[in-house]
């Protein structure tokens, strides 16, 4: 699993959790309240994931788009989710609860109370796993065309630049003559690359 989550708006999750503790806390009271919230919310936690594989066109693949849904509905990605949202807190294992039943419950909970930190939280951390679940695949996702493509939505004006440093090289990407993205390294296609990317995450915000 990939380490670097800074850019996920995590704390502000916890923040939800703990404001909302004895709603959550009681999905686990009930088992009928504990089933309907979890077929509700694994159709909404579906349904993101649905719209990350489009948004990406990782759909092009089915094969790619088949493995990513598996890959975010696996017990190893839930519990690395589990863990970032500080689920020990409401003592499943003590209870006998299912960490994944009580995930997806949580996620109808999560979804109507805050619908845009649910979406904001989910797409970036889609995006981070989704890096790291494709390390050592040919699978390329293509994010200087959707970066390019979002910049003309947000009508942004998009300039990139790049040259020789006297120990390697620079690319920099401006927004409305902004310097958003400012890199160094060895290669300008491997910036390039990274820049895009950097640019992606940055336009999620």
């Amino acid at each position: 699993m990939a380490k670097k989550i800074y850019h996920i708006p995590l704390e502000k999750t916890r923040e939800f959790i703990k404001e909302n503790k004895n709603t959550i806390d009681n999905l686990s009271k009930d088992k009928k309240t504990l089933e309907y919230n979890k077929l509700l919310g694994k159709a909404r936690y579906t349904v993101t994931i649905e719209n990350f594989i489009n948004f990406l066109k990782i759909d092009k693949n089915i094969k790619h788009a088949l493995a990513t849904l598996e890959y975010f509905n696996s017990i190893k990605f839930i519990d690395e989710l589990c863990m970032h949202f500080n689920f020990i807190q409401f003592d499943l294992e003590q209870n006998n609860i299912n960490k994944k039943d009580f995930f997806y419950a949580f996620c109808n909970v999560f979804r109507k109370k805050n619908s845009k930190l649910f979406d904001s939280l989910f797409e970036k951390l889609f995006v981070h796993y989704h890096s790291a679940f494709n390390k050592g695949t040919d699978i390329n996702i293509d994010y200087k065309e959707i970066a390019k493509s979002l910049a003309v939505f947000k009508k942004l004006t998009l300039k990139e630049s790049f040259g020789e440093l006297e120990k390697g090289c620079y690319f920099k990407i401006a927004l409305d003559e902004k310097i958003v993205i400012d890199i160094e390294g060895n290669s300008i296609k491997t910036l390039r690359k990274k820049a895009y990317k950097g640019l992606f995450l940055y336009m999620l915000q």
